[in-house]
């Protein structure tokens, strides 16, 4: 990673319920919301929810369409990975299910960047970088360094 890059971690609020289901999903009327009348009736969804095994595909698909709408590119090798250059600077962004990783060489491109995003999902910034990835992290900034490290199975 090159020194000096600004850094931005950011979470992604109710991410599985973001997504564009790709098929015809049916459910049991959710308890305490059973119609008396016909407790038999089954409820169609509009969208993803928490607990279908295809939740967590549809927001890395939707996630991936909002962002290359934006410009940014997805690496060949690592689909969790994205890239932007901007005006003479670069932007990395790492996508863990709903955490972000943004790196830049300009705090103005991280800003513009989840600006536009924050207009197409809603964001929680969570400060700097303590813990990411199930990773403790701690940064030196004089130094220039980051130390990372697990405190065993996550």
């Amino acid at each position: 990673m090159e020194k000096g890059l600004e850094i931005e971690h950011l979470d992604v609020e109710t991410a599985f319920l973001q997504g564009e289901l790709e098929e015809q999903v049916y459910i049991q009327q959710p308890e305490g919301y059973v119609d008396p009348h016909h407790p038999d009736l089954v409820c169609r969804l509009k969208k993803a929810i928490y607990g279908l095994k295809q939740s967590g595909r549809v927001w890395n698909v939707k996630l991936g369409s909002i962002l290359n709408e934006m410009g940014l590119q997805r690496c060949e090798y690592d689909p969790c990975l994205y890239h932007l250059q901007r005006s003479g600077a670069e932007l990395k962004m790492a996508v863990f299910v709903d955490d972000l990783l943004v790196f830049a060489s300009s705090r103005a491109l991280i800003q513009e960047v989840t600006a536009e995003l924050r207009k197409r999902i809603t964001l929680r910034d969570l400060g700097d970088i303590t813990r990411c990835f199930n990773v403790n992290v701690t940064r030196d900034r004089e130094r220039e360094e980051f130390y990372l490290w697990t405190n065993g199975i996550a």
